[in-house]
């Protein structure tokens, strides 16, 4: 019997079949691609599948000019060239540390699409004069600050606290000193450290040239009102300059060299307080990890032994493109493994699973084996009585099965 054979049938149904695959395929798809996004690349217009290239500038401050990476209109694209001479030509003082090309372009971005919100699609087809005094007037000085901040990439250091175990609060390292001569710069070849305001709230600036050396090195000496072996914990407040170099920290006390566990990655802008500490009894709780280990890697008399002296040094090791890719990657799958406890999650559940299937199998089989093999007094009754016990719904029995669990002494354990 000769089959019959329909090619182009046979085509369209692989490719109907591959379309499928293709958007079933696309939630997976997603979920990945999100997984690997920093917060701000959540909420953007549209879909947008793939993430964004992470930073690894060599030179630090900088202007982030993908920052605003939404197309424009085709009517404002075509006049993008006037907005960036406003930008350029406003009035607003660039800062030295960049690029004044570069900073009026990145503002021009942000000014183009609020411009495209604000502006009717008849002020567009206007002349150059009327549309420019249009823009002239929305753009004003508070405006083009608040668009140049959303661009503009500087990392600063901010106050150092430390906090005793038996204190409530944290004590200030360094309090009454410039914020800039709290920490020795180590590395004047690739750093500039200098004392800056940032709402208001002073902080030291840092300006990096990785042109010069693969990494930077503050550090610094203090002396506590406490005794450190007391120490809880150390916290530094950093603003992140969205890039994704490798932030490590030092710590001499009581004789002995601790380092940070992890390297810290400042991808994203904005401030952020980072807080290391020891192991200790809080690595045992459920609450989330949002602390960073300091290990001890080394011990003896060349290292600070005052009980009232510690030393605190913070490096920032230069990435390369793919080291900032791999660490983005990584990036949020370390901050869940580190936050929630998955480990002990995962062994809470085969405990259970493998001990509820091992008991339930012999309970099972020697209940089973008596009531099918065995002929003892009741038996049928008996059998009636399992039957009827298993038509009660769950909901009915949930409470008072959870009583006798308690009165047992099985609350709150495994």
């Amino acid at each position: 019997m000769q089959v019959e054979r329909r090619p182009f049938l046979n085509v369209f149904v692989y490719a109907c079949l591959i379309a499928g695959s293709v958007l079933f395929t696309f939630p997976f798809v997603w979920m990945v691609s999100s997984s690997v996004k920093v917060d701000r690349e959540l909420y953007q217009r549209g879909i947008v599948i793939q993430p964004d290239t992470p930073h690894a500038p060599l030179r630090s401050p900088y202007v982030d000019l993908a920052y605003y990476r939404e197309p424009l209109g085709p009517e404002v694209a075509a006049r993008f060239a006037l907005i960036e001479r406003v930008a350029r030509t406003c009035g607003f003082s660039y800062p030295s540390t960049v690029d004044a090309a570069d900073a009026a372009r990145g503002v021009a971005q942000g000014l183009a699409r609020k411009l495209e919100m604000a502006l009717p699609p008849s002020a567009w087809k206007t002349g150059d004069a009327a549309l420019e005094a249009e823009i002239r007037r929305i753009a004003t000085p508070p405006i083009i600050a608040s668009l140049f901040e959303a661009v503009y990439r500087q990392m600063a250091v901010g106050q150092i606290r430390a906090r005793a175990w038996s204190r409530a609060s944290d004590d200030e390292l360094g309090a009454g000193l410039p914020m800039a001569a709290r920490l020795r710069n180590t590395t004047p070849a690739v750093l500039k450290v200098s004392e800056g305001l940032d709402h208001d709230q002073p902080c030291a600036t840092l300006e990096y040239d990785f042109t010069k050396g693969d990494r930077w090195r503050l550090e610094g000496e203090f002396t506590t009102d406490f005794d450190l072996h007391d120490l809880h914990r150390l916290r530094l407040q950093l603003r992140m300059d969205d890039s994704w170099h490798r932030l490590d920290c030092t710590v001499e006390k009581l004789g002995a060299l601790y380092k940070s566990e992890k390297s810290f990655r400042p991808g994203n802008p904005g401030w952020v307080t980072l807080t290391w500490q020891e192991p200790g009894p809080e690595d045992d709780m459920t609450r989330m990890r949002t602390w960073i280990h300091l290990k001890e890697v080394a011990r003896g008399p060349r290292f600070v032994s005052d009980p009232h002296k510690i030393r605190l040094a913070f490096e920032l090791r230069r990435s390369t493109q793919m080291q900032a890719w791999l660490g983005k990657i990584w990036n949020n799958y370390a901050a869940v493994l580190a936050q929630i406890p998955v480990g002990r999650y995962v062994m809470t559940s085969l405990y259970l699973v493998i001990l509820n299937i091992t008991l339930i199998l012999i309970s099972s089989s020697l209940v089973a084996y008596s009531i099918a093999r065995l002929r003892w007094p009741g038996r049928d009754w008996y059998f009636l009585l399992m039957l009827a016990t298993m038509m009660i719904p769950p909901q009915v029995t949930m409470i008072p099965g959870f009583l006798i669990w308690k009165h047992l002494g099985g609350y709150n354990t495994l």
